[in-house]
């Protein structure tokens, strides 16, 4: 893995951290970098930060061309890194049905903001289409 690839997946774990607070939910230690990912600037439910951290990763790779040929140079494989990642982020929780890859598809992951342009990159269009 490149290291600006590894700098952004230390910045999301050094501020996301992959372990659950006391109370059992997801919290974060500088939501700065998140919170434009959610509903009002303020990510209220555990989903809802995980689907911020999975979009800060999105946008810090192929928002554009200029990032995604200098930032990603230009490598596809980085969506399964991001996609390990949410699993993982996902699995740390017990799986009651609503915390499943498979929920968070449907209910994130098939919504707008996961439908960003990036008709730069063959073959894709928007962010869904890179996960498919």
């Amino acid at each position: 893995m490149d290291a600006e690839i590894c700098k952004n997946f230390l910045l999301v774990r050094t501020n996301f951290p992959d372990q659950l607070d006391s109370d059992g939910e997801y919290k974060f230690k500088d939501d700065g970098h998140f919170k434009k990912y959610c509903s009002g600037n303020n990510c209220s439910s555990n989903l809802e930060k995980v689907n911020a951290g999975c979009l800060y990763f999105f946008d810090e790779f192929f928002k554009d061309s200029s990032v995604f040929k200098s930032v990603a140079n230009s490598n596809i494989d980085i969506v399964d890194y991001i996609i390990i990642w949410l699993s993982y982020m996902l699995n740390l929780k017990e799986n009651e049905g609503s915390e499943s890859l498979t929920y968070f598809n449907n209910i994130y992951i098939n919504n707008d903001k996961y439908k960003n342009s990036i008709i730069y990159i063959k073959d894709y269009n928007n962010y869904k289409d890179l996960i498919d």
